[in-house]
């Protein structure tokens, strides 16, 4: 280089140096290995434990599982599930004890609309009528006999022996008897398996006997010195109605007026015209009366020799209608 001559300093654009760095940058961030972040340092003065602590490596995240296949179903196999479903279902209904019926939730829903547009005096009328009822139903209720009766004294009775020992026995039997099928209806509606009335007084029965012009059975005038009639085995669809020794009478002149006629005498209530009568025609050694089914305004068939006979053959099949047999 010559004295005179200028010097010449070569230098790097900055824009080209700044360009070199930057496509060194993302070289080295894929170079470099991803760091975990750093522990914090302990605090000056912190106990041994606090320094531990700050020594441990951060927990690692738990891993993830992978998602699970849904399971194969084969159809019949979850159609039998279904099934036995459906049939647990149907068992906890069946077991629920229901206080009141659908028909007469409905029949109260529909009361209440009809309430609801009634007028003042309508409604008074109603609540007269329901509280009326509920009376006369209070009156029933406390007018039927004990289930504890005791059995009738030996002078009263004109059986050589106490006949009715197993209708006792049958008035003791619990109204939840799970062998009911008609318990849960009773208890919904607060009803009796069986309301009887009590007993007429043996002078009651003689002065009958006079009006009748006929001695009653042994077994039936038994029976009436021990229960004065009423209903048996009920349930949601009637009952078996015992006629009442001293109404006796008056169910000859009256549903049966000009219906039925001598020997008969109606002492069973089966409902829409039907009666079990006593043929007082027939006469067995010991003084009793055929009982026979009285059936659509003629005899149909004899039913039983006698009236307990009847009546024990009844409680052993638990009110079912035997006399419907051929």
């Amino acid at each position: 280089m010559s004295k005179g001559s200028p010097v010449t300093t070569s230098k790097t654009p900055a824009s080209s140096k700044t360009a070199s760095q930057a496509g060194k940058a993302p070289a080295r961030a894929a170079a470099a290995p991803e760091k975990a972040p750093a522990a914090k340092a302990p605090a000056p003065g912190a106990s041994g434990k606090a320094k531990r602590k700050a020594d441990e490596p951060p927990a690692a995240a738990p891993p993830v599982p992978p998602a699970a296949a849904p399971p194969l179903v084969r159809p019949e196999l979850s159609a039998i599930a279904l099934e036995a479903s459906s049939r647990v279902k149907r068992q906890r209904v069946l077991d629920v004890i229901i206080p009141q019926s659908t028909s007469s939730r409905m029949a109260e829903a529909a009361r209440a609309s009809v309430w609801a547009i009634s007028s003042e005096k309508t409604t008074i009328q109603f609540e007269a009528a329901e509280a009326a009822a509920e009376a006369a139903e209070v009156r029933r209720s406390e007018g039927l006999v004990a289930d504890d009766a005791p059995a009738l004294k030996e002078a009263l009775r004109r059986s050589p022996r106490d006949l009715f020992a197993f209708m006792r026995e049958e008035l003791e039997r619990p109204e939840d008897d799970p062998r009911d099928p008609h318990g849960l209806w009773r208890r919904a509606h607060k009803r009796l398996r069986h309301e009887l009335s009590p007993p007429p007084a043996p002078d009651e029965l003689e002065r009958l006997e006079a009006r009748l012009g006929a001695q009653l059975p042994p077994s039936y005038w038994d029976f009436s010195l021990e229960w004065g009639g009423g209903l048996l085995f009920v349930h949601e669809f009637g009952a078996i109605r015992l006629v009442p020794a001293l109404e006796l009478h008056g169910e000859l002149r009256g549903p049966l007026c000009g219906r039925m006629v001598r020997p008969y005498l109606p002492v069973v209530d089966l409902g829409c015209g039907d009666y079990l009568a006593l043929d007082m025609a027939r006469e067995s050694k010991t003084g009793e009366h055929p009982l026979v089914w009285w059936y659509g305004g003629e005899v149909k068939k004899k039913v039983a020799d006698s009236f307990v006979a009847w009546l024990k053959r009844l409680v052993e099949t638990q009110g079912q209608p035997f006399w419907w047999e051929s």
